[in-house]
């Protein structure tokens, strides 16, 4: 399963693992969504409607979190935005982006083995 993301980000439910991120071109981008099943996890509308672009078909908004599993793709800006800071549509299509590969192995312990002990 493909989880589309609008940010290159480690999920707390990974625990230890270990990470490898690949940078895709458009037209891999493409092939590997549109050639698997996939949902979304792209938490902003200006991005999910360039994606919607990017990709010939609807990507729809969603704030659900990715928890790892599977193989995430990630809409990644290459700049940092100001605090809250939120682009629409347009403002997104004049920054520079890549498209990033995000594949987690569990290697180790559950994150919340420690939770609440500080």
């Amino acid at each position: 399963m493909i989880h589309l993301l609008n940010t290159a980000i480690i999920p707390a439910q990974a625990g230890d693992c270990d990470i490898q991120v690949f940078t895709l071109n458009l037209d891999e981008f493409r092939n590997e969504v549109c050639g698997n099943a996939w949902e979304s996890h792209v938490g902003h509308a200006g991005t999910a409607a360039v994606l919607s672009e990017m990709l010939g078909q609807e990507v729809p908004m969603s704030r659900e979190p990715w928890d790892g599993s599977g193989t995430g793709i990630a809409f990644q800006l290459t700049k940092r935005l100001g605090e809250g800071q939120i682009l629409t549509e347009e403002e997104l299509r004049s920054l520079d982006f890549i498209i990033r590969e995000i594949r987690i192995t569990p290697i180790g312990s559950s994150p919340y083995e420690f939770e609440g002990q500080y």
